[in-house]
């Protein structure tokens, strides 16, 4: 679920190439919200509805990389 969405943001802020043992990549909602503005669904476009991410088996793909 939203996987092709998480898809777009993490290309977008090049999240892929962040060193995440450095330090966390913050995202805010404006910026979410930027690179989603082109999808037609609400379910692909809504923070919180992005972001509910309750259970491992709930998580986008790009986020078990």
């Amino acid at each position: 679920m939203n996987n092709e969405t998480w898809e777009v943001i993490f290309l977008k802020y090049k999240i892929y190439k962040h060193n995440f043992i450095d330090k966390p990549f913050i995202i805010n909602a404006k910026e979410i919200k930027n690179a989603t503005s082109h999808f037609n669904k609400t379910t692909q476009r809504e923070v919180r509805i992005l972001c509910k991410q309750d259970t491992r088996e709930s998580r986008p793909a790009v986020f078990l990389i």
